[in-house]
């Protein structure tokens, strides 16, 4: 084909192959990538919350009702993370996947070996792929890499090949790495100062004791989240969990401790980074504090306080990195006199000071916060190990080496410097030990700060920033598209004994859109058929259920568009919205033939003419095995492309079409294809019969074309 041939000739511009299906197809993987990789995100905090998780969902529902872009920003590293995720949604043609191969080229830079997965999930490298690439494009498909990135482009990289290498280690050693990297507690910089009061033994003799607890509770945790099914299958977070344990109260007092512990922790963040950024410029202390809440106000407007389980990780352990280099520079200058110091209350004559126990108590404990990282290791590690085993063992391992870790780090610092350089000291345990070490470990201690205090900063900013619109009932508009009787968006108020409402849409009758409401409330449920024609407001339904009025249920649907397999609308609530089901409207269109694989095309094809087929039918159809003929005839109906009828005897099925409307092309589209080629004139050169003129022009028209 030549280089200036247009990629698709006029009858399939009418028909939408190859380039609308492809440019439809990217648009549905970037949107599955981005939803992806806003879930990791989301359960990448310490403590998400399923409020946070359902407006994520809507948000992205929303985004691909209206085909828009996702909400989060799609990178080509994104792509490649999930890649297995979306290989399902790239259909068997070689010529559509040459197409989205050769979007991806003009769209992302990327090299060879960056991107196994999506060559993998295109076939890329298949013969087939290759040669429909040259033919449409006149040119060798591995044209599509690049020979190099940019050094942004290679740390982007960074943390998707350390989630690629997490993902492929054994369910233990993930569990592990996880554990280890996501709980190392900002108190490690104060822990050495808490220490100094009471003297380094009794200082590792509390981390011992309090290690053992930890191990201990959080292998329960670990086998309470392995027991949990909602946990296991993916439909609920801790809070969630403890409720089904120990009920609301339970799940409420949770939620109170992880509140009160996270504010004490976004105190001590402020003034760590504060005091640290003040030592290290000339501005004050309270400057930078305002400057840091100014800056987390303007990250969570603009909901980007996020990390990937892989960039979490991967700074995790950097963090750990630099307390061993500096546990490693502290040991040099060990004194055995600061290790043998000892001020135990009570002891050798010595007065009871209920404030260093207070601070010691405080920071020792503090230490250990690896329980609220447990959500997201289950949900990583259970699908690939359903047993729980690795969890659990994975976790125990984990704080055990935890445990090990702080030790080790409070032995360095608290023999190198001497107890009456830290008693008292205000900040960081960095300023001391630069001064007794040298100045040398500022760098690593600096970026130490910013990295453990940055990171707690940031989460915990996020997860109280989620806390308080969990308890806050907000109202925001949000647009659905949902297919017919395919899909239900579910409503529920905050308190758990609540009015659970369900909207499904079961199509048109008369013209107008009919939904049903199915409302639960005090074990009963009601169901209800109403009419939406222009909007509708929930008065209507506290009308005819007036127990429905004490609960303050607000609620507005607006419709936007109506169609016989699909409606459009806008809903206005301050419920938890939940949306259950498909994202699209399912059926057949003639268009998609083309994609399935011969012997699927070939039964749809014939199913098209039938009308109706039993299984019988189909069986002689396929060559009589009624196996196999089920297995197409499943696979179909999975597609949305066959739809089953009720009634005794013989099970009977038929194609399921479903309408698209069409759309505006643009002007230089429709002046491409109205237009004769000048340099390739087909009436000279094919010298047809007129009849076979009029014979072509009847096959390409709306009527006859298929």
């Amino acid at each position: 084909m030549p280089a200036d041939e247009p990629l698709f000739t006029r009858d399939e511009a009418l028909a939408g192959l190859p380039a609308r299906r492809a440019a439809t197809l990217l648009f549905l993987i970037e949107s599955r990538s981005a939803h992806f990789e806003a879930r990791s995100r989301l359960l990448a905090q310490e403590l998400p919350t399923e409020k946070a998780a359902q407006e994520l969902d809507l948000a992205f529902l929303e985004a691909f009702a209206l085909s828009r872009e996702p909400p989060l920003g799609v990178t080509i590293q994104h792509l490649e993370r999930h890649a297995e995720k979306w290989a399902h949604l790239v259909p068997e043609n070689p010529r559509l996947r040459a197409a989205v191969a050769h979007l991806l080229r003009e769209k992302y830079l990327f090299t060879y070996r960056a991107v196994p997965g999506i060559r993998t999930a295109l076939g890329s490298d298949r013969p087939d792929v290759q040669k429909a690439y040259a033919g449409l494009y006149d040119r060798s498909l591995d044209t599509i890499f690049a020979p190099s990135v940019t050094l942004i482009e290679r740390l982007r990289w960074v943390s998707t090949d350390v989630a690629r290498r997490l993902d492929s280690l054994p369910p233990f050693w993930t569990t592990f790495l996880l554990v280890l990297t996501l709980s190392l507690p900002q108190a490690v910089l104060a822990l050495p100062i808490a220490a100094a009061d009471v003297g380094p033994a009794v200082g590792v003799g509390l981390l011992v004791f309090f290690g053992l607890f930890n191990v201990v509770t959080m292998a329960c945790m670990a086998e309470a989240f392995a027991r949990n099914g909602s946990i296991r299958y993916g439909s609920a977070f801790t809070g969630r969990m403890v409720s089904d344990y120990v009920g609301a109260a339970g799940s409420l007092l949770l939620v109170a401790a992880t509140a009160t512990r996270l504010f004490i922790g976004l105190v001590a963040c402020y003034y760590g980074l504060a005091v640290t950024l003040a030592n290290f410029t000339s501005v004050p202390a309270t400057a930078w504090t305002v400057s840091l809440f100014l800056l987390a106000v303007y990250l969570l407007a603009g909901k980007s306080l996020n990390f990937s389980t892989g960039l979490s990780v991967l700074l995790g352990a950097v963090s750990l990195t630099l307390v061993l280099v500096m546990s490693l520079a502290a040991l040099n200058h060990i004194q055995w006199a600061n290790l043998s110091y000892v001020n135990v209350a009570l002891v050798g004559g010595r007065p009871f000071d209920r404030a260093i126990l207070q601070v010691i108590f405080g920071i020792v404990i503090q230490s250990y916060l690896g329980h609220t990282y447990l959500t997201q290791c289950a949900k990583v590690v259970l699908p690939r190990d359903p047993g729980g085993g690795s969890l659990l063992w994975g976790t125990a391992a984990a704080s055990v080496a935890m445990t090990v870790l702080l030790c080790g780090w409070l032995v360095a610092v608290n023999g190198a410097l001497a107890p009456s350089l830290l008693a008292g000291h205000a900040g960081t345990v960095l300023t001391p030990l630069a001064r007794q070490v040298g100045e040398h470990v500022n760098i690593p201690g600096f970026l130490l700060v910013i990295l453990l205090l940055g990171l707690a900063f940031i989460r915990q900013s996020t997860v109280l920033f989620n806390l308080a619109r969990e308890r806050v009932p907000t109202r925001f508009p949000v647009t659905v598209a949902m297919p017919r009787r395919r899909a239900s968006l579910l409503l529920r108020g905050g308190a758990a004994n609540g009015p659970c409402l369900s909207l499904t849409y079961l199509g048109l009758s008369g013209g107008q859109p009919q939904f049903r409401f199915d409302i639960q409330l005090d074990g009963k449920i009601n169901r209800l058929q109403i009419t939406i024609d222009k909007s509708w407001d929930v008065s209507a339904l506290l009308e005819r259920l007036p127990e429905l009025r004490p609960h303050g249920i607000s609620l507005g649907v607006e419709m936007l568009d109506a169609f016989p397999e699909s409606a459009k609308f806008r809903v206005n609530s301050t419920m938890h919205l939940k949306y259950e089901g498909e994202w699209r409207a399912a059926g057949l269109h003639l268009a998609d033939v083309s994609t399935l694989r011969d012997p699927l095309r070939q039964v749809v094809n014939w199913m098209t003419r039938q009308g109706e087929v039993s299984l019988s039918e189909v069986t002689a159809q396929v060559g009589g095995n009624e196996w196999i003929a089920q297995l197409m005839l499943d696979e179909l109906i999975e597609l949305g492309m066959v739809q089953p009828l009720e009634g005794a005897g013989d099970p009977r099925y038929r194609i399921h079409l479903v309408g698209r409307r069409g759309r505006q092309l643009p002007d230089d589209i429709w002046q491409a294809v109205s237009e004769p080629p000048t340099s390739r004139p087909i009436l000279p050169e094919q010298r047809l019969h007129p009849a076979a003129l009029q014979f072509r022009k009847a096959m390409v028209s709306r009527g006859g074309r298929f």
